[in-house]
């Protein structure tokens, strides 16, 4: 019997029945007698005239970890309409449709970068094979992180803010760049999460009491080579009331954003994560 051999190539599923267009972009019409066309978002858009089919340099990539979001960038396309503000148009390929998303860049020679969001991962294969492009998939790079939280104080007084020291040492045996900040225009710094319990984690959680309100803020990225530690320092009265006197057990979770600094461009993320552990907070009746 001859042996059966399987091929590793994803083999696309047959294009949905409806309507087809050739590839390029398209205007958006609010009513009309132009093509029903199945949007990625799971819209029907009315499309009119074709605006172009030069696309440019293409680029897809995963935006998370489980490959079902992509983000798709075309360095170059040509130019579509005058002035700043992007016209409602839409990207076909493969008989994907995909809404432009954010604003584009111009170039002096009139080209501009044009960015979408692709829904599913045989989508993406789909526009991947339009655009003559690969799908650029996340995976896990294996990255060895320890992280330890630690009160700055032996005890505190109720009604006294308590603070943890927050140390992320990379434990690996290669360099890791991560982002911080981003969610820290607001009351408090929201890439970090925390839980509060009594009786030493025995008892009730305590209520968040902070105002997680975030309108993002300024972000940057920060390179840790094997044995090298980030550190930061962290009021918890944003986030609680220590107001009786206890040993309470904290668990601190920070939000992990590995990042590939030689991919450049929009989005260079290759990783979510998050980071926790524990420690203990004692909480003595105030002297007076």
């Amino acid at each position: 019997m001859q042996p059966i051999l399987f091929s590793a190539l994803l083999v696309l599923a047959p294009a949905p029945d409806g309507p087809r267009l050739a590839d390029g972009f398209y205007e958006v019409l609010e009513s009309g007698d132009g093509v029903r066309f199945p949007g990625n978002d799971g819209r029907t858009l009315i499309l009119g005239k074709c605006l172009g089919k030069k696309f440019g340099t293409p680029t897809i990539r995963s935006v998370n970890n489980d490959n079902t979001r992509f983000g798709c960038t075309l360095k170059g396309a040509e130019k579509l309409w005058d002035g700043p503000a992007a016209p409602a148009l839409v990207l076909v390929a493969g008989r994907v449709c995909l809404t432009i998303t954010g604003n584009s860049i111009p170039h002096p020679d009139e080209t501009r970068d044009l960015w979408f969001t692709i829904i599913g991962r045989e989508s993406a294969e789909r526009v991947a094979k339009a655009l003559h492009c690969a799908v650029q998939l996340r995976k896990d790079p294996g990255h060895r992180l320890k992280v330890k939280w630690t009160p700055g104080k032996e005890a505190y007084q109720v009604g006294e803010v308590v603070t943890l020291k927050f140390e992320l040492t990379n434990a690996g045996k290669e360099s890791v760049t991560f982002r911080i900040g981003g969610s820290q225009r607001g009351p408090r710094d929201n890439q970090f999460r925390f839980v509060a319990q009594r009786w030493s984690g025995m008892g009730k959680g305590v209520p968040d009491t902070g105002d997680p309100t975030n309108f993002g803020g300024m972000s940057w990225t920060r390179t840790l080579k094997p044995g090298e530690t980030y550190t930061a320092d962290v009021p918890l009265d944003r986030w609680f009331k220590f107001d009786e006197p206890d040993t309470y057990r904290v668990t601190g979770i920070w939000g992990l954003h590995l990042e590939d600094p030689t991919l450049g461009g929009f989005d260079p993320a290759i990783w979510d994560d998050l980071v926790c552990g524990d420690c203990l907070v004692h909480v003595e009746k105030a002297k007076k």
